[in-house]
């Protein structure tokens, strides 16, 4: 049966950071995932689907980016957290 991809929608300046996090984390945890950029505004993640679920979760939220490029720098560092399901 196959995943639906998930897209989530990124600003252009943090797009290749995004993507490079996710790549880099699914290496080390032996995960299997595409991550592609589409459209200049979303980033779609296939073949994880509990993957898909953590990151639509924590960056769909519709007032997520008013603080700007900054926010997201700072919680890309907490990101590996969120994808293992840490809740600290």
């Amino acid at each position: 049966m196959a995943n639906s991809p998930c897209r989530l929608r990124v600003p252009p300046a943090g797009r290749d950071q995004l993507c490079d996090q996710i790549e880099t984390w699914a290496k080390a945890n032996r995960r299997t995932v595409d991550v592609m950029i589409q459209d200049d505004l979303w980033v779609t993640i296939d073949n994880d689907p509990d993957l898909c679920a953590e990151l639509g979760a924590y960056f769909t939220c519709p007032a997520y980016w008013e603080d700007g490029f900054e926010k997201f720098r700072k919680d890309l560092g907490a990101l590996d957290g969120v994808l293992r399901g840490d809740e600290s």
